[in-house]
């Protein structure tokens, strides 16, 4: 579990944190978003692509979550 953390701390070490709440709501779904994908064998892109032209759609999301 602290392996996974790591990348996390790092990028919040070098980039000195956020200045917003909404900022760190952001970081913390993006680094999750990244890791899920990561772990899943997924295209990080390919998932924030999805998800934005979902967004625009009305549309719900996908799942990061694997298929059963």
């Amino acid at each position: 579990a602290e392996r996974a953390l790591r990348p996390a701390v790092i990028y919040r070490k070098l980039s000195f944190g956020t200045q917003s709440e909404s900022g760190s709501r952001f970081i913390e779904r993006m680094l999750t978003a990244c890791e899920t994908c990561r772990i899943l064998q997924r295209s990080i892109f390919t998932y924030l692509v999805d998800a934005v032209t979902a967004h625009f759609e009305g549309q719900i999301a996908p799942s990061l979550l694997p298929a059963p």
